[in-house]
């Protein structure tokens, strides 16, 4: 397919995520090599809108709920990274989702609203992925806790099946397994490991990242589960997260059409090694000593 510039505003971009009507996206924004605030742009009107205003406070991985009325995000308010809900059209106050004394990253709700997914990191193990009901004061509940790496959920469009990442940090793979309840866990991803996936919006496709390209692996689920073989769609020097190995830095748009993705534009600098170069430098500038 081809390649458009969206915007010509420069900017450090991260974790750009579509809104459910396709109109606008939230993402975070860098400042001094860090994650500094949440910002929506109205793709129809090419306007930029900062979403989140806190001072020195440290706000990024936004997630839309699925009637696009609510942008869920992880803060430093208070000292901790914590999960904050706000109205996208700021119309209300800002809400504290989640609160807990270890790092928790927002992945998502379910396509009925009713289950809210994140990871979290705490000292005696990996990161783990959890979920709490948005219904009740229900407590939250584990989903996923291996030893390793788990993190960046990501339910199919009828919430039925639930794609995640699993492995090593350094080598992560993508796994599909049912929701809720257990059940058996499918590898979807290659020899090659992955990362950030993304359901097609008709959930016969997942797509994710691995290795610098941009992967899908066709689905069905009737009778049972079935992953295809997967594909490189593209790649380019397009940008994936190194804070956290896995999490999306980049989206679909509603339609299945297009990827919303970020592009790298810095210059890459060449180092030149010389051999015998005083040896050379003699020759270039001889000297009668």
């Amino acid at each position: 397919g081809s390649e458009s510039l969206l915007t010509e505003e420069r900017r450090t971009y991260a974790t750009p995520r579509i809104s459910p009507d396709g109109s606008r996206i939230a993402f975070c924004v860098y400042e001094g090599g860090m994650p500094d605030s949440v910002w929506i742009y109205d793709t129809e009107d090419d306007f930029f809108r900062r979403m989140t205003f806190e001072g020195e406070t440290r706000d990024c991985a936004p997630v839309w709920s699925p009637d696009g009325e609510w942008i869920a995000f992880q803060s430093t308010r208070e000292g901790e990274r914590r999960i904050y809900r706000q109205l996208a059209d700021r119309s209300g106050p800002e809400e504290l989702l989640l609160s807990s004394p270890f790092l928790q990253v927002p992945t998502g709700w379910s396509p009925d609203g009713s289950v809210f997914t994140y990871f979290e990191a705490r000292p005696e193990s990996s990161y783990d992925i959890w979920s709490i009901s948005t219904d009740s004061d229900s407590e939250p509940q584990i989903l996923v806790a291996t030893p390793d790496y788990d993190c960046c959920s990501a339910f199919s469009p009828d919430g039925r099946w639930m794609a995640y990442v699993s492995g090593d940090m350094s080598r992560t793979q993508i796994f599909v397994r049912p929701f809720p309840g257990s059940g058996v866990t499918q590898l979807v991803s290659g020899e090659e490991g992955g990362g950030e996936p993304i359901w097609s919006a008709d959930g016969t496709e997942l797509f994710y990242r691995a290795e610098g390209k941009t992967m899908v692996v066709s689905i069905e689920t009737e009778p049972g589960f079935r992953a295809g073989r997967p594909r490189v769609l593209f790649e380019g020097p397009y940008v994936s997260s190194s804070i956290t190995p896995g999490f999306p830095y980049y989206d679909v748009t509603p339609d299945g059409q297009r990827f919303l993705i970020i592009q790298s534009e810095e210059e890459t600098a060449q180092i030149n090694v010389v051999l015998n170069w005083f040896e050379e430098l003699k020759r270039l500038a001889p000297t009668d000593n």
